[in-house]
């Protein structure tokens, strides 16, 4: 018998099936229910110590104590978390990934969005798009918030796709904002005001509806493609950098040879930019 408490109606359980991850249904119950119930496998605490969990956030830059009381990090009251768990044919329902409401601003009416999928062998699934839904419309309807935002890496194609699915606008782009894989990378910032949320309550498209693999093949296609161009406009800023230091020592003939490198680089970028377009 489950002895967990779930945070929405049947009615809107996602129901999956999948022979391979063998879950069918995906559920939401308070954070410190999935970590203190025993009914409930939980390996949180080793989440954010995995490279592929951590590629695109903060969680990852020092290592992470399984130890920790997450118990006392769940007194702070400026957040809501909610557990994501998977509930078997047959076996312990398991804890595979968490959303949140940070920054909870009562004043402001705003928050910041996040989640996470903690277990990887639940990804590509749409469950990310589907727990992002279920706590927006709890922090519009129940908390009467106005404004939901939230940030993330311009390489991390999949959350943007995530973002534009449920409705949110990029507002702006903290440039250069985060170190990844020795250089810089913008940050880009999108948000979901109330007055469009309701909008958003009356399309049928504002729903989970799952990922297809064609989905799935282009997203990882694009992300390679925009990698790509990402690496190459680094390069050409240094570049830049270099002629601007060079044209002021006077060297003319380092600079030309500069500016050639800049100009196959320039060619590359169309080259890609003309892939994307397609």
């Amino acid at each position: 018998m489950k002895t967990f408490s779930t945070l929405i109606d049947d009615s809107d359980l996602l129901a999956v099936s999948n022979e391979e991850l063998t879950y069918r249904e995906i559920n939401l119950v308070p954070l410190s229910e999935a970590i203190n119930n025993p009914d409930i496998q939980s390996h949180y605490r080793h989440w954010f110590n995995n490279p592929k969990v951590t590629k695109f956030n903060s969680h990852g830059l020092f290592p992470y104590d399984p130890t920790t009381d997450i118990n006392e990090f769940l007194k702070d009251k400026s957040r809501l978390i909610w557990a994501i768990i998977s509930i078997p044919s047959k076996g312990l329902v398991q804890h595979i990934g968490n959303v949140s409401l940070q920054s909870i601003n009562l004043f402001n009416r705003s928050a910041e969005l996040a989640c996470v999928i903690g277990e990887t062998k639940y990804w590509g699934n749409g469950i990310m798009t589907w727990a992002s839904r279920c706590i927006i419309k709890h922090g519009f309807d129940t908390f009467g918030l106005n404004r939901i935002w939230s940030g993330t890496s311009a390489l991390n194609i999949g959350m943007q796709k995530v973002f534009y699915k449920l409705g949110f606008r990029q507002e702006g782009c903290f440039r250069e904002g985060q170190f990844i894989d020795g250089r810089f990378v913008n940050v880009l910032v999108f948000a979901l005001l109330r007055s469009v949320y309701k909008e958003l309550l009356l399309c049928k498209e504002w729903q989970w509806d799952g990922v297809t693999e064609d989905e799935k093949i282009n997203e990882d296609e694009d992300e390679i493609l925009i990698n790509k161009m990402q690496a190459i406009r680094s390069k050409n800023n240094v570049n830049w950098m270099d002629l601007v230091g060079l044209a002021f020592k006077g060297d003319r003939e380092k600079a030309k040879a500069i500016m050639g490198q800049i100009d196959s680089c320039d060619k590359e970028i169309g080259k890609v930019s003309r892939q994307l377009s397609q």
